[in-house]
């Protein structure tokens, strides 16, 4: 059993986490969203461009198409890149979102797709 003064530091976690943390709604209504994810909210675009309620809707709609219910996606906020780590909570109609910064690693990924395909002297094609 968790002592009570710890499980109120518990609920603490969500606000204090640097990366993206949001609960919304089937509908894309907000129910949750720590600073980070209130950041990437106001610019939240995907790949067509479209704005933030739709972006959100098409991720909870792919999701539960997907027969899954969890699905991880990428995304890039502030020359950024984020996973997003989608979660269905089928039986409250709502999904939760965690998000974590991977951008050093797709830099990491980059530079080895690089050198698998280019010599490192010449930087030229193989």
């Amino acid at each position: 059993m968790i002592e009570p003064n710890l499980q109120a530091g518990i609920s603490d976690l969500p606000p204090k986490n640097p990366y993206p943390v949001l609960s919304i709604a089937r509908s894309c209504q907000v129910i949750y969203a720590n600073a980070a994810a209130r950041s990437m909210i106001k610019n939240w675009k995907n790949r067509d461009g479209q704005p933030a309620l739709e972006f959100c809707r098409q991720l909870v709609e792919e999701t539960l198409s997907s027969g899954q219910s969890t699905r991880i996606v990428e995304i890039e906020h502030e020359d950024r890149t984020f996973s997003l780590t989608v979660i269905l909570n089928e039986d409250q109609g709502s999904a939760d979102l965690f998000g974590i910064d991977i951008t050093e690693r797709k830099a990491a990924e980059e530079k080895v797709h690089f050198a698998a395909d280019h010599d490192l002297l010449t930087r030229l094609p193989n």
